[in-house]
């Protein structure tokens, strides 16, 4: 035991370094040990001497990279959550809204440790037949036992630092307040197409925008490629904005059925928000009232798109400025956003930052159309994806928000990420 002791206070000393290579964000003081765990799940120095630490929701490595499961950057990672745990220094912060975000990260890291769908599809030619995801896991993966480890250890902060049915319910929702904090335009501006804009009706349940299904799936869900790469930690919901309004969003997809052609009309706009997923301090999963991210398209022609992207700005989020949503530049880029995987599976993608020579990343606005192409041979130039098979269209209708959340809920609790997550929030109690 002293010698486990010693080891983990030699690796903490030596892992130090510079803890100002990210900005404080849980508190001002950069070796609080809550900033200095997210510095080391979220900010990484590759070989070479280059730091990434983007602001976004997916942390800086692949299911099959080597990062925090070997070398350095594992014995880093135990020795902080060993420390961490034993100091009990999850009772250093109390505020629900930084144990909400250091819960959903440390899930985000799980969750990729633990592997996500590989993608299977057939092509005959140019014709993508059929696609697929299966969910493998993390058991072909190697370094079972580091992964173990380092999994173990992350469920039990999770569960240590859980907020109750209450607290999360009483979460701010932030996209109503992003749209009444008078930051963002409340639509677009056809002389600046690229500036960002947030349209007032998208909290509403009633409003203008309508929610949608997908109703050649079981469940309904209709978003499930995100589900899948994200192991179903957040709650994806699609909303439809017709620009006469609601009943004729309703009129237009009630058409698709016996018209499934039929072009919807300059003007139209399509929302995705992405909202955050908490695990209760009864091991139940919760949605929370938080959005962690908004992307639109406003189809100013069926040939012109402009897409948009709002982000959750964790620091923003904590003072309440915004909402805690900032928007995505055009410049912007990631290596590690979901869309960095380009249209393949992030159990088969080689980490990014560990290719050589190291590509330049992508930028972020440029990778949605990786996956969700244009039809221009009579199909509907909406939401159509690549794993959408051979149809040429999207089969929308709408859905309540009751029900998406119930299949995005029974989606996660069959997959193989939660129920390890489950086995060892379990042998913690």
């Amino acid at each position: 035991m002293m010698v486990r002791w010693l080891l983990t206070f030699v690796v903490l000393l030596l892992s130090r370094g510079p803890a100002s290579a990210a900005e404080p964000m849980f508190d001002a003081d950069p070796d609080h040990p809550w900033n200095r765990l997210r510095e080391c799940f979220f900010v990484r120095t590759t070989d070479d001497g280059m730091t990434y630490s983007r602001e976004e929701l997916e942390p800086p490595f692949q299911a099959l990279s080597g990062y925090l499961v070997e070398g350095q950057s594992h014995e880093r990672a135990i020795a902080l959550l060993d420390d961490f745990l034993s100091r009990r220094a999850d009772r250093l912060i109390s505020d629900p809204l930084k144990r909400a975000v250091m819960q959903r990260d440390l899930w985000a890291v799980f969750s990729t440790t633990a592997g996500t769908g590989t993608l299977r599809w057939w092509e005959f030619g140019d014709q993508l037949v059929k696609a697929g995801i299966d969910d493998t896991g993390d058991e072909t993966f190697g370094r079972k036992r580091a992964r173990r480890a380092l999994q173990k250890r992350l469920v039990g902060l999770m569960r240590r630092i859980a907020l109750s049915p209450e607290e999360i319910a009483a979460l701010p929702d932030n996209l109503a307040q992003a749209t009444g904090s008078g930051s963002f335009p409340a639509d677009v501006d056809p002389g600046h197409p690229e500036k960002a804009f947030l349209p007032p009706g998208l909290s509403k349940r009633d409003g203008s925008w309508l929610l949608v299904g997908n109703r050649e799936r079981a469940d309904g869900l209709s978003a499930p490629a995100h589900t899948q790469f994200t192991n179903g930690r957040s709650l994806f919901l699609v909303l439809f904005h017709h620009p006469s309004g609601r009943d004729a969003a309703k009129t237009y997809l009630a058409k698709l059925q016996s018209s499934p052609s039929e072009q919807f009309p300059e003007g139209t706009q399509l929302a995705l928000i992405r909202r955050m997923l908490l695990i209760d301090n009864k091991g139940d999963v919760s949605v929370s009232p938080v959005a962690e991210e908004v992307q639109l398209r406003v189809f100013r022609t069926l040939t012109a798109v402009d897409s948009f992207e709002l982000l959750l700005d964790r620091r923003s989020f904590f003072v309440g400025k915004r909402g805690g949503l900032r928007p995505v530049r055009a410049d912007e880029t990631s290596y590690y956003d979901i869309s960095g995987f380009h249209g393949g599976s992030p159990a088969g993608t080689k980490d990014l930052l560990e290719t050589k020579p190291r590509q330049p990343p992508p930028l972020v606005m440029n990778c949605c159309v990786t996956c969700h192409r244009f039809h221009g041979d009579g199909g509907i130039q909406s939401v159509a994806s690549a794993f959408a098979g051979d149809r040429k269209h999207v089969d929308l209708v709408p859905t309540s928000f009751e029900r998406q959340v119930q299949s995005a809920l029974s989606w996660l609790k069959k997959s193989y990420s939660w129920g390890l997550l489950q086995g060892f929030w379990e042998r913690d109690s």
